[in-house]
This record gives structure tokens, C-alpha cells and sequence, in this order.
């Protein structure tokens, strides 16, 4: 298998927000995130339905437009490309494969539809140009990709305008309708009902011509801009050349009609300039002729064939080609799908919950199946799941989100062992984690009325004194713009009431600071003489682990699961005392979920 190159992804103040259209409700499904996914690795996107993740996927495939923010594939920007220009291959939740199709013509569909010759001819083209021209070429062909970006920025926002519009219409057309069918005994009331209808839409019409307009006015500026910048900077024009292509190029039409024909010069020209290398004996010249050599003499529909066994075999299915979909399990189709995603050699893979609709034990078996042909190839994944045992098994490092922001990255076991916040200590590990209310003052840690982990008190006290202080300077801080609200609020009504800063911690009715204690189900140890008492339910075998299936008064949980080492343990008091391994307890503040110890 020839590996795949890999490419860095960089996610640079990424947004993503939604709009309803008839309520106008924003919906901020990714809102400021970065993020650096290495070339060659594989990550997975983790987090609950609705945190972001597939949202954030869609971006970089180029499905959806960021509202704001910049992505990056290596040094090459490609927010505004369209997904076939970016080099993805995409895999769905639901496979996508075509049932009238055998698994050779589902694998050999996406290289089917492009003139592979073609494609490859302009590739060499543009690198011998490059070759023969060097920092002048790539000067023009970062020109092509920027008028490009340009146009399919522009066309999405009108597209996106439009749409919009056509909603509010058809919105107040059903209203219209609506008051047709309530008032229709009253012929005045539906005749001035109906003129004030038309007038709207008439101004709705007018509206969306101008906002319609000034969108292409801006698209034509910004391309004009580039155009005259292009002509001005670049040497492959002589003087007359120049003046020609700087004169009459405005309105719009002409400045396509000129743009073209420079277009058609500089390739006429590059396509002069490698013809005459023929006969040369010099590196570069030699090196030209082999580039175009060797695409005239390839034979694609081989080629194609050729990659598709190659992917094929890769997967595993080498020996199902000639079956429909219909005929193949559950995880036979997804490697079709793999195998289809990655035929036309992209620089990035992207899975959208590939694993979903399988069994636990396909599950199981697919997952270390995307692992090998990740390693093998090379190329950078970026694996989007709810499944955190699915994330941490196969990835190289995992961000795990939550309402459409980061809450923390790092190598898998590295985030278990030390969760950044409560939604983190949560959300990962199976059991999940068993979290109590618990209470702080003067460097006691107390759940209910016992006291707990007592060999952290100076650390304890330490943080205790570092909160205190920290609401101290708020407390302050809001005791004077208080006093300034006032102050102002007698000199003018009209002035704004202040944003107050938040609290740093909460108290209870005693004055202790109220914490969230968590414990891993692997992180108790049986004492009869232990710190913590805890309800016994039941005993559950998981596999090769005993759980003791418990209770507290002070638990998050209903029940929660500790995972026990000794296995002829009694239960039959109801209560078992335990002590808590200081390395799987976690302590959090319990106003914001940040991790304190």
C-alpha cells in the first residue's frame, strides 16, 4: 500500500451559527474553536448529540461555511473552497452506498465521475510550470485558487440570502392565507389586508434586489482588486501586455471577457514554454518532459482499477467485489465506504460515527480495522463519536467538546487520569465516575458529616485561602461599580445598569465553600475503619470486574458503581467503609466545574 500524505488541519477561531428562519432564534453550534489536528494522526472529535463535533466535521469537509474563522490544510487556506477542491474523503453514519451497484462499482464511483487523465495532465501541467517558472507560476495558480474562493463565497452568501427571503415570503404568504380564511365575511378588512400584503412583498422584492446587488458589488470589487494586483505584480507580462490587460476591463463583463483571456495566455504560454523543452538536456527540462510523459503514456481506466483493488484489499474485501450491498453485513459496508472515501488518495479522512449502526462485537472489530488502515496509509482522520470507549480505543488524542467548545485535548488515558473540569470527569470512563456535594472550611473536606481525604488538608487549606481571596477582589469590585451605578443613576436616568463580575465560589447556609468530590469506580478501597460510608444495593459482575452498585445522600448520582478488588466482601450490614485512592479523586468547584485538586 503506497501511504498516503497526510496534511496538518488548523482551525482558527472557527463559528458555526444557525438561524431559524421564521423564529430567528441563533443557534451556536461551534462557537470560538481552535484547534491543530497533526498530519498523519488520528483524533476523535468526542462529546454528547449536539456538542459541535459533527458540526465541526462538516466544516472542514466544506458541507457547511464557517460564519466566522479561518481552516486551514497545511499552509493552504480553505475556508471558502468547495468540498471537491479540498482533497477529503467523508464517510457517513449510514454508509450511503448505492444498492443497484456491485461493492467494485461503489469503490471505483468517485474516481468514475472525473477525467482522471485530465485531471492528472493539468496536475503535471502546473507543476512543470512551476518548475519552469517557478515563484512566477505559483504567483498565477495562488491567483486561480483566491478567484475561486472568492466566487464560491460570494455565491453561497447570495444562495444563502435568497433562501432566507423565500421563507419569509412563503411565511407571510400562509398568513395571508390564513387571514383569508378567518375574515372572510369582511371584504374591506380582507381587500386592505391583501394591499398591505402586496405592498410588502413589492418591498421585500425591492429589498432583496439591493442586498442581492451590493453582494455581487462587493464579489466584483474584491475579484477586480485581485485582478488589478495579479496584472500589476507579475512578470509574465511584458509592459504592452500590461497596459492592454489594465485598460477596459470594467463593468464586470469585461473584466470576465479580460480575465479569460489572461487566463488563456498564461497557459498558452506555460504550454509553449514545457513543449519546448523537448530535445533539452538540462535537469529541469528533462524533468518537465517526464511529467507530461508520463501522464500520456498512463492508462487511466487501468489506474482506476488498479487503486480500487488496492483499496479494496486494504479494507479487507477484496473478495466480496462482485455482491451488492444488500448481500454484505453491517461492517462489510462500511468498509466499502472506507475504501470508497479513500481511492481518490485525499489528504484528509473524515468519519462522521461510522461505527453507529453496528453491533457491539462489529463495533469492536471495525474500529481496530479504521486503526490499521489509518497506520498504514498515513493519512490524517479525524474521527467524529458520542462512544467515548470507541474515541479513546483507536485515537492518537482525542478534544472533547460541549456546547460547541473545547473542554479539553490530550492523549486518551492522559485526559482520564486528569479531567480539566467536572464535565470532563463525567462524560468519560465506564462506570461512570460517582460525584458527592461536599464542603470546605479551614482546610476540612467534609461529605455529609465525615470528613474525607484528610492527607490533602494543606493543599486544601492552601486553595480554600487562594478562593477567599479571589472573592474577596470580586465582592470589592462590585461594591464599586455599584457605587458608581448609583452615583451616575442620580446624575441621568438614561445610564446603563453595570454587568456585575460573577462569584468565584458558592456558600452554603454555614459559611463552608460547597465543592463536588469525584471518585473513578476503581478508586476505593474497603476499610472497616474507612473515611467514607457508603449504601449498598447489590452485587453486579461486569465481565472480569465486581461492582458493588451503591448509594450516598450526597451523591450527583441515583447510584453509582465502585469497582471492588476483593471479591468475598459483605454486604449484608447494608453499609461498607472505604477509603479514597488520593489518584482517582477528583476535586471540583461546584459553581463552575473547574478542577481545583
Amino acid at each position: 500500500m503506497s501511504e498516503l500524505k497526510g496534511v496538518e488541519i488548523k482551525l482558527e477561531g472557527v463559528c458555526k451559527w444557525f438561524v431559524d428562519k421564521k423564529s430567528g432564534k441563533v443557534t451556536k453550534a461551534v462557537n470560538d474553536f481552535d484547534a491543530v489536528i497533526p498530519a498523519g494522526k488520528l483524533i476523535g472529535l468526542l462529546g454528547p448529540s449536539g456538542c459541535g463535533k459533527s458540526t465541526t466535521l462538516y466544516m472542514i469537509a466544506g458541507l457547511y461555511a464557517p460564519t466566522s474563522g479561518k481552516i486551514f490544510f497545511g499552509d493552504d487556506d480553505v475556508t471558502e473552497l468547495t468540498p471537491e477542491r479540498r482533497g477529503i474523503g467523508l464517510v457517513f453514519q449510514n454508509y450511503a452506498l448505492y444498492p443497484h451497484m456491485t461493492v467494485s462499482q461503489n469503490i471505483l464511483f468517485p474516481i468514475e465521475n472525473i477525467n482522471l487523465r485530465k485531471i492528472a495532465l493539468e496536475e503535471a501541467h502546473e507543476k512543470a510550470s512551476i518548475l519552469i517558472y517557478k515563484e512566477e507560476a505559483q504567483q498565477y495558480y495562488q491567483y486561480v485558487n483566491k478567484i475561486a474562493a472568492l466566487k464560491s463565497y460570494y455565491s453561497k452568501k447570495e444562495k444563502d440570502y435568497i433562501e432566507v427571503t423565500k421563507v419569509d415570503v412563503q411565511t407571510h404568504k400562509a398568513q395571508n392565507r390564513l387571514f383569508h380564511k378567518k375574515h372572510q365575511s369582511n371584504k374591506e378588512a380582507v381587500k386592505e389586508h391583501d394591499a398591505n400584503y402586496r405592498t410588502w412583498l413589492a418591498t421585500t422584492k425591492q429589498q432583496e434586489n439591493a442586498k442581492i446587488g451590493a453582494i455581487r458589488g462587493a464579489y466584483i470589487t474584491q475579484k477586480t482588486n485581485l485582478y488589478k494586483e495579479f496584472v500589476n505584480k507579475t512578470k509574465l507580462l511584458n509592459d504592452q501586455l500590461r497596459t492592454q490587460y489594465l485598460t477596459d476591463y470594467t463593468p464586470i463583463n469585461n473584466l470576465i471577457k479580460k480575465d479569460k483571456k489572461l487566463n488563456q495566455y498564461i497557459l498558452n504560454s506555460f504550454k509553449l514554454a514545457i513543449k519546448n523543452t523537448a530535445g533539452k538536456s538540462d535537469p529541469v527540462s528533462l524533468e518537465v518532459v517526464r511529467l507530461i510523459k508520463q501522464v500520456e503514456e498512463t492508462n487511466y481506466k487501468k489506474v482506476g482499477r488498479s487503486l480500487m483493488l488496492e483499496m479494496a484489499k486494504l479494507v479487507g474485501i477484496d473478495d466480496q467485489l462482485d455482491k451488492k450491498p444488500a448481500q454484505l453485513s453491517g461492517g462489510q459496508q462500511q468498509r466499502v465506504a472506507i475504501a470508497r472515501a479513500l481511492v481518490k488518495k485525499p489528504k484528509v479522512l473524515l468519519l462522521d460515527e461510522p461505527l453507529s449502526n453496528l453491533d457491539a462485537r462489529l463495533r469492536l472489530q471495525t474500529r481496530e480495522e479504521i486503526k490499521r488502515i489509518q497506520k498504514e496509509t498515513g493519512i490524517t482522520t479525524i474521527f467524529v463519536t458520542h462512544d467515548q470507549e470507541e474515541a479513546m480505543s483507536i485515537s492518537d488524542e482525542i478534544i472533547l467538546m460541549n456546547f460547541g467548545e473545547e473542554q479539553q485535548r490530550g492523549i486518551p488515558q492522559a485526559v482520564y487520569d486528569n479531567p480539566e473540569n467536572l464535565f470532563v470527569a463525567k462524560f468519560l470512563g465506564t462506570p461512570p465516575i460517582g460525584s458527592y456535594r461536599a464542603n470546605l472550611k479551614d482546610g476540612s473536606l467534609t461529605i455529609g458529616k465525615q470528613k474525607v481525604l484528610v492527607s490533602l488538608e494543606a493543599k486544601l487549606r492552601r486553595i480554600e485561602g487562594e478562593l477567599l481571596e479571589a472573592q474577596k477582589l470580586v465582592d470589592a469590585q462590585n461594591k464599586v461599580l455599584l457605587e458608581n451605578y448609583e452615583l451616575n443613576k442620580a446624575k441621568s436616568s438614561a445610564v446603563e445598569a453595570p454587568k456585575y463580575l460573577k462569584n468565584v465560589v458558592n456558600f452554603n447556609e454555614t459559611g463552608e465553600i460547597e465543592l463536588v468530590v469525584s471518585v473513578r469506580p476503581e478508586g476505593y478501597t474497603v476499610d472497616p475503619k474507612g473515611e467514607l460510608t457508603i449504601d449498598a444495593q447489590y452485587l453486579e459482575t461486569i465481565g472480569r470486574d465486581l461492582a458493588l452498585v451503591s448509594k450516598h445522600p450526597e451523591s450527583l448520582n441515583e447510584s453509582f458503581r465502585v469497582i471492588l478488588s476483593d471479591r468475598n466482601i459483605n454486604i449484608d450490614s447494608g453499609i461498607v467503609k472505604f477509603n479514597l485512592k488520593t489518584h482517582k479523586t477528583f476535586i471540583f468547584n461546584a459553581l463552575d466545574g473547574r478542577r481545583l485538586i
